[in-house]
């Protein structure tokens, strides 16, 4: 029996339905990548089940006449997969740093004192106890910001989060992955190889060079990022990398030819629309043109990888990474107990007490204010959401423990360290919210509950 064209477009819409349902709720990759390290963690440890690290070490190769890259199925996801992951991270970095929340010094002040707090002290914690020996080398474990997670979480609060503390929370992890972005490219590459490293550069020249002629479609630099990936991957320079730096030479605007294009494709689409003759192609075609004179290339990137990173990317991380074998994880052994107590202190005790104490001293050395509606004591539990550091987390620690028992001691310390930190963090901004929302309670420095829900009620119709 075969199914007409209209028929199958039904059906797949009733079947996506439920997926895009899903999607729409808003902490739903929260809730996905919760499975998905929840589904690794019983992969990992039952035994019934096929052997989790022998699945993940299997090895890929990719063969071309004499020429071969072979890695294994986790390094795939490490090392390529997650280049797009942070090429997503730096197409936000920048639209936050040209158009958002940080194109000014008068709202970046704050979370960047912040942020860098949070990364410091947590660094320091985890020092604290591993400044020798081996261990040493997982410092920057700790400093990484699970934003995914830290949002989801602080969406299962409802309306009552104010709109300034949402900001500052984005404003913080993009912060936090610049930092992570610089520590993965100055402390976590091996041994530079010239020739690769200047295959790169030329194929960042190259890309440089479409750009300024104008070339429009996204497949020429996608090739040409995926040859940029494989000279990083040869040269010794972590080949994400890549990923950021064409994330940041991505255009922010418009060319001028393209707007007057999708100007004239605009005008023609009420046409299109009222003629009953007008095949789909035609119209889809219209609307393609409307929408690139209308977006930037980054945004239309933005938006583009943004559902592919969340419901994934990320997952297929947290399947591949957050598998750690319990029985495994002995820490009685020596130094192990020093690297789990580091990396879980150091999420859960040291963010917090960084964002904090450098937001006041941000406050008191050149007169930063927090965001309207947002108090002291919910920076407290923003700091704690802030100490999820799963993901990225997880990133550093397969680079700073390749391939050793430590990253088995040292992935069980982001698990406890952001278990924590998640409850206890959701627990006091409830509590504060709540206390906050009741009439006559004052906000942040100078704003009342009325004022707040007024202020984030302007923002939303604006």
């Amino acid at each position: 029996m075969q199914l007409s064209p209209n028929t199958r477009q039904s059906l797949a819409g009733r079947l996506a339905y439920p997926l895009r349902q899903f999607a729409a709720y808003e902490p739903s990759s929260g809730i996905l990548l919760v499975a998905t390290a929840m589904a690794a963690l019983a992969w990992a440890n039952v035994e019934a089940l096929p052997s989790y690290a022998g699945f993940w070490n299997t090895e890929l190769a990719i063969r071309l006449g004499d020429w071969s890259l072979s890695l294994s199925v986790h390094d795939w996801i490490d090392d390529a997969v997650m280049t797009v992951f942070f090429l997503q991270i730096s197409l936000e970095v920048k639209h936050e740093f040209a158009r958002g929340s940080l194109s000014s010094w008068h709202t970046a002040v704050l979370p960047l004192a912040a942020a860098v707090g949070g990364m410091l002290v947590p660094v320091a914690i985890y020092l604290a106890f591993n400044a020798k020996g081996d261990a040493a080398t997982g410092w920057a474990v700790p400093m990484a910001t699970d934003v995914a997670f830290a949002i989801a979480l602080l969406s299962l609060l409802g309306r009552r989060v104010p709109v300034g503390l949402r900001a500052l929370l984005l404003a913080l992890a993009v912060i936090d992955d610049i930092g992570t972005i610089l520590v993965i490219a100055l402390f976590y590459s091996s041994k530079i190889a010239a020739g690769p490293l200047l295959a790169a550069g030329g194929g960042l020249l190259l890309v440089w060079g479409m750009r300024s002629a104008g070339v429009r479609s996204f497949l020429p630099y996608w090739l040409a990022g995926a040859a940029i990936w494989l000279a990083m991957e040869k040269s010794g320079v972590h080949p994400t990398v890549a990923g950021v730096l064409l994330g940041l030479m991505t255009p922010l605007s418009v060319p001028r030819h393209r707007k007057g294009r999708s100007r004239e494709a605009a005008a023609r689409i009420p046409h299109l629309l009222r003629s009953q003759d007008t095949p789909n192609w035609r119209l889809k075609r219209e609307l393609a043109t409307a929408e690139r004179g209308a977006l930037a290339p980054l945004d239309i990137l933005r938006y583009q990888l943004e559902p592919w990173v969340l419901y994934l990317i990320m997952p297929l991380f947290a399947l591949a990474n957050a598998g750690v074998e319990l029985g495994a994880a002995d820490l009685s052994a020596d130094g192990n107990f020093r690297i789990f107590a580091g990396v879980a202190l150091g999420l859960l005790v040291g963010k917090p007490l960084g964002i904090l104490a450098f937001a006041w001293l941000a406050k008191q050395l050149v007169n930063a204010s927090l965001p309207a509606g947002v108090s002291w004591p919910a920076m407290v539990g923003l700091g704690l959401l802030a100490g999820v550091g799963f993901t990225v987390a997880l990133f550093l620690t397969s680079l700073a423990f390749p391939g050793q028992s430590a990253a088995v001691v040292a992935r069980l310390g982001i698990l406890a360290g952001s278990l924590a930190a998640a409850v206890i963090g959701l627990a006091i901004l409830w509590w504060t919210l709540r206390v906050q929302s009741q009439p006559g309670s004052v906000r942040g420095d100078r704003t009342s509950t009325t004022d707040s829900n007024n202020h984030r009620n302007e923002e939303l119709e604006a």
